[in-house]
């Protein structure tokens, strides 16, 4: 049976605690990813699906509860921890992608990996790798802003996985993207899972939450979990 990979126990996130624009962004959470699991958190806008994702990939702390990631007890470390422990085992793909525009996408696919130390070869081999997987390897050389919106997506997800992290987070991937690139998504994450990768996604696109590849749909609406099943 698959290990979990992550567990969260009770948590509760309140942005500006005490303050008259008090947020309870996250509230009385506790749920549990497998290993090898593609689990979409299903909501609206505002509903705090991007605010637990941002919990369970170690981007920001909650105000109370614990979560357990990779084994590790995280919730009390400090930033700088959290920071290492991030770059090691989780990759992020953003709604904006969070590219730099007068880098290549070579360049772009480096950046997670460079404070990891790797050398010239192995960061080399890693770029490649992924590059090659996700189609965009005859694109390396060129600028972001002359590729087309696929392929930004794709250079945006082999960046995620160049520090090959066991966990890829993605926080409505298909937002920029038209029928025909969001199906072709739905392959890559496909193809994710069998390279071993678990992945949590955010979204409230039918396209990507009705998708066979996704192992299970965890409805989100303000800051509570109101349904979850497969």
């Amino acid at each position: 049976m698959p290990e979990k990979i992550i567990v969260a126990d009770n948590i509760i996130k309140i942005f500006d605690e005490g303050q008259p624009n008090e947020v309870r962004a996250v509230q009385s959470v506790s749920l549990c990813v497998f290993e090898g699991e593609i689990v979409a958190f299903r909501g609206p806008s505002g509903s705090g699906k991007t605010t637990l994702l941002s919990l369970l990939g170690c981007m920001c702390k909650p105000t109370s509860g614990e979560i357990i990631v990779c084994g590790e007890r995280i919730t009390k470390w400090s930033e700088h921890f959290l920071t290492m422990f991030r770059r090691k085992h989780i990759g992020f793909v953003f709604q904006n992608f969070n590219l730099i525009e007068h880098l290549t996408a070579y360049q772009n696919i480096t950046v997670p990996a460079i404070p990891l130390g790797l050398s010239f070869h192995e960061m080399n081999l890693r770029v490649h790798k992924w590059a090659e997987i996700l189609r965009v390897d005859h694109r390396l050389a060129f600028p972001i802003n002359l590729l087309s919106g696929g392929e930004i997506q794709r250079v945006a997800i082999a960046r995620a996985l160049v520090a090959e992290p066991e966990l890829i987070f993605a926080d409505e991937p298909t937002a920029h993207l038209d029928t025909k690139l969001s199906n072709e998504l739905i392959e890559i994450f496909s193809n994710l899972k069998d390279y071993g990768k678990t992945l949590l996604i955010a979204t409230h696109d039918p396209i990507v939450y009705g998708s066979k590849i996704v192992s299970r749909i965890i409805d989100f609406r303000d800051g509570h979990i109101v349904e979850s099943g497969a």
